[in-house]
């Protein structure tokens, strides 16, 4: 068994800066990211190309250096279900390497990627080694677990044109939270979002057309401009 999932390009280990740049390392002194920079190894990925799959065994942490990693699961029927877009900075792979249990999700590049592994021993290492590690792990699984439970209940209570101005919410936040305009560039495309709310494409289309008849918001390929958020909680 190889220490990675999917067969990809090595680029070798990573520097101290690239360190840095992920979220759960970025307060750390330069010792210690050089310290770390020592046990990931780089690698490259082809957009469409899985990084993990819940097909495979393996227990590796990933560290995403540069693009994007869709994180999801395809049903009997291969329906794709999304639960998150991962951008530069985030960690994925950690449940299987703390639990020692099967992969929970695929997840896939969207664009070229390159993404550090890091062997789950050396990974159960550094959160003995560094506390600030370790509750930046618990940070986020507590964060996954608020977002996935927050989910379950609008799936399982509010109809589809709330999903849908939920979710417009949550891609907000990522940009601009607590403005009363926000710009989302590069949005997810109305399927992208479907699979994300549960429900289809042409359910989603018509309720952005009603958002924009109302002058909620703008929406193109290239941008969505919320122009009332607080719109989308009051109507």
């Amino acid at each position: 068994m190889t220490t990675h999932d999917i067969d990809a390009a090595d680029a070798g280990s990573v520097d101290p800066f690239a360190v840095s740049t992920i979220e759960i390392f970025s307060d750390l002194a330069l010792p210690a990211r050089q310290h770390i920079a020592a046990k990931i190894r780089a690698r490259h990925y082809s957009a469409g190309q899985f990084i993990l799959s819940n097909a495979t065994v393996g227990r590796d942490v990933y560290f995403l250096i540069d693009g994007a990693v869709r994180v999801c699961a395809y049903s009997a029927n291969g329906k794709q279900v999304q639960f998150e877009d991962l951008l530069p900075g985030k960690m994925f792979g950690e449940i299987a390497a703390l639990d020692g249990g099967t992969r929970t999700s695929d997840c896939i590049a969207v664009k070229k990627v390159i993404a550090g592994s890091m062997a789950h021993t050396d990974f159960y290492a550094l959160l003995a080694e560094f506390p600030d590690i370790n509750r930046a792990v618990l940070l986020r699984l507590t964060s996954m677990l608020r977002r996935h439970m927050e989910r379950v209940f609008e799936f399982s209570t509010a109809p589809v044109a709330a999903r849908v101005r939920f979710e417009l919410l949550r891609l907000g936040s990522v940009h601009e939270t607590g403005q009363t305009e926000v710009t989302i560039h590069n949005p997810p495309t109305h399927a992208d979002i479907a699979a994300r709310i549960s429900t289809h494409r042409e359910a989603v289309t018509k309720e952005m057309r009603n958002l924009e008849r109302k002058g909620v918001i703008t929406w193109s390929r290239s941008c969505c401009i919320i122009h009332r958020v607080e719109a989308l909680v009051l109507e």
